[in-house]
């Protein structure tokens, strides 16, 4: 067998798995040449990493997977090499270097192990794990990671994650490394780079907060970072190129606020770099998280999110979470990077329009806009230059085929139509293979492509809208073309909108030797359910209500005090001589009353005067 590296491919292949066969395409300027075909339809067509060898799963005879070398004028049937067993396999992938490929069948009562690892040079099987379904809910695929350079694998099982040494071998059992005990594991994810990290995370069960944490080998007695969650079912890892910052997109199926039917999402940055540089990634415009992806070039530590109700906000970050440029609102749903990260697509595929961007990241431009419907699979070619939209099955019975754009977005300047297409993916490359090359001159006279717009038909205004009212139709015309500018953030902005979560505190807490953050993310108000929410509202309630009686009461005793008559007899044991005193210091008061000649009094000091009379005789009574 070749060695595992490419030699420069001067054209870009393509691989179409319909109903009726998987044919290999090469790609040149504006068309496309069929070089190969398999003899019968495939049920898996994989390519590796770096794209020299392809595992076939085809449908007819025993089904069992072959993997073949693929050379520049597509598959090489010589060299075939079977794996025994495998005729029930439903998912499977190649390890990072191609040097092993792993396989998951269903698993049998006492038979051998469901999860195989087979040596790609040889197709011999190496080993095998019992595993559960991985296509339920939260459990990883693949169940085998490998480190970049495939010198440490990593396994997941109940409550544990095994780490074995992924280089020496698998028939002899003394290559496992350590166990990793983790109560509650359900997803792991290793991190690319030279260093060796992963993630593990524990959904939320029985009110207790969901966790991700990160451990570095082979100092894995304790967590480098970590964090709590609520309303977390699920979590997608994001790793930055080099393996030193991690986002973690948390999402749940039901948004207990009732905000989103979609579920609610967020968003945090992990510092896997023991700084502790751990940030909530402050969106650009609050709602749910539609994508987020790193941009693939190590030397650019750049991510960019897709957030906010529809039309959402495409926001372009640091990796410290500062934001740096805004793209503009539009209906989108997918970032989509180039492989050298110069280019990116911001598209609206799956359950939108179809219309998607393209930028040039580096000079912070759009170069172009197009348009095309019921888009389900897309790529970018590995040298940076085209853009492919598919049409599949069994999404999408009908219009079946591949549209290929310029990397600006013009064109299609391809296009091929299949009866049933299940699947269309771009032969990958190893890096270095294609160049990272610019934007090419523009010719003279062309212009950028822009989406066509839609026929002008006269809009419906209501009566009373007026000449300048908008209706209803007109309302979400403005809404589907977007309302934002693209700009580019300033310092002052970015770091008033960046959020620090606070360090330590009452709420933190630790979990397998970590520091998780000061508090559980979406705690309490989140949490609370109805009858709790009913429960505060009432208790609100109650205490108004004694807050007013307790005014109330406290007003009555004023008034009377302030009111109270003067005439009222004086206590038995009361000192004489101050009662004298009092009275007397009343009358004089009432004299200066009526003295007034004649000026309106005001009810406390009528009462006062009309008092007198009883003041006069209870004198003559102190007096005796």
């Amino acid at each position: 067998m070749s060695a595992l590296t490419q030699s420069p491919v001067p054209t870009t292949s393509l691989i179409l798995r319909s109903k009726t066969s998987s044919t290999s395409y090469t790609y040149t300027t504006s068309t496309l040449n069929e070089t190969t075909s398999s003899s019968s339809p495939c049920s898996l067509f994989k390519y590796s990493t770096c794209g020299l060898f392809v595992a076939v799963k085809e449908t007819s005879g025993t089904g069992e997977i072959a993997i073949v070398e693929v050379g520049e004028e597509g598959v090489k049937e010589e060299g075939k090499r079977v794996l025994e067993g495998t005729g029930k396999v439903q998912v499977a992938d190649f390890s990072p270097k191609s040097t092993y490929f792993v396989t998951w069948e269903r698993p049998i009562k006492e038979g051998p192990g469901n999860l195989k690892i087979f040596s790609t040079s040889t197709g011999e099987l190496q080993t095998s794990f019992h595993m559960k379904n991985p296509a339920v809910p939260g459990v990883s695929w693949p169940a085998v990671e490998w480190s970049s350079d495939e010198k440490i694998a990593l396994r997941i099982a109940t409550n544990s994650v095994f780490i074995y040494r992924g280089d020496a071998g698998w028939s002899d059992s003394s290559n496992l490394l350590e166990r990793v005990s983790v109560e509650g594991v359900k997803q792991f994810s290793v991190s690319p780079g030279s260093s060796y990290r992963f993630t593990t995370f524990t959904p939320e069960t029985k009110g207790r907060p969901a966790k991700v944490a990160i451990y570095g080998y082979p100092n894995t007695k304790v967590a480098v970072t970590g964090k709590s969650f609520y309303q977390a079912e699920e979590l997608t890892t994001a790793w930055s190129p080099n393996g030193e910052k991690c986002i973690v997109f948390t999402h749940t199926t039901v948004d207990t606020t009732g905000q989103s039917y979609y579920g609610s999402t967020s968003l945090h940055l992990l510092s896997a770099d023991g700084s502790g540089e751990d940030y909530a990634i402050p969106l650009a415009k609050e709602g749910p998280v539609y994508d987020v992806k790193w941009c693939p070039n190590p030397l650019k530590p750049f991510f960019i999110v897709l957030s906010g109700s529809m039309p959402s906000q495409a926001c372009l970050f640091n990796a410290k979470c500062e934001q740096l440029f805004l793209f503009g609102e539009a209906h989108r749903n997918i970032v989509s990077w180039s492989p050298h990260g110069r280019f990116v697509g911001l598209c609206g595929f799956g359950n939108l329009a179809g219309d998607f961007d393209m930028w040039d990241v580096n000079k912070r431009k759009k170069m172009g806009s197009n348009s095309t419907s019921a888009a389900v699979g897309y790529g970018w070619s590995p040298d940076s230059r085209q853009f492919m939209v598919s049409t599949t099955a069994p999404r999408m019975n009908v219009d079946n085929g591949v549209r290929i754009f310029k990397y600006n977005g013009a064109g299609p300047i391809t296009k091929l139509d299949v009866d049933v297409l299940y699947e269309a993916e771009w032969r990958p490359a190893a890096e270095g293979v294609y160049p990272d090359r610019p934007q090419s001159p523009m010719k003279k006279g062309e212009v950028a492509p822009t989406i066509a717009e839609k026929p002008m038909v006269a809009r419906y205004r209501p009566p009373g809208a007026g000449s300048k009212g908008a209706s209803f139709a007109e309302r979400l015309r403005l809404e589907r073309e977007g309302k934002a500018e693209s700009k580019k953030v300033d310092r002052t902005t970015a770091l008033n909108a960046k959020y620090r979560p606070p360090v330590g505190g009452a709420g933190a807490s630790k979990y397998s030797g970590g520091v998780v953050g000061a508090a559980p993310v979406g705690g309490a108000p989140v949490e609370k359910s109805k009858n709790a929410i009913k429960r505060e509202k009432q208790k609100k309630k109650k205490l108004e209500e004694e807050k007013r009686l307790k005014e109330e009461q406290e007003a009555q005793k004023k008034l009377k005090a302030a009111v109270a008559p003067a005439s009222a007899p004086a206590d038995p044991g009361a000192d004489k001589e101050k009662r004298i005193k009092k009275v007397k210091k009343l009358l004089k008061q009432i004299g200066e009353l009526k003295g007034k000649g004649g000026g309106k009094l005001n009810e406390d000091q009528q009462k006062k005067v009309d008092g007198e009379a009883a003041l006069v005789s209870e004198l003559k009574e102190l007096e005796l």
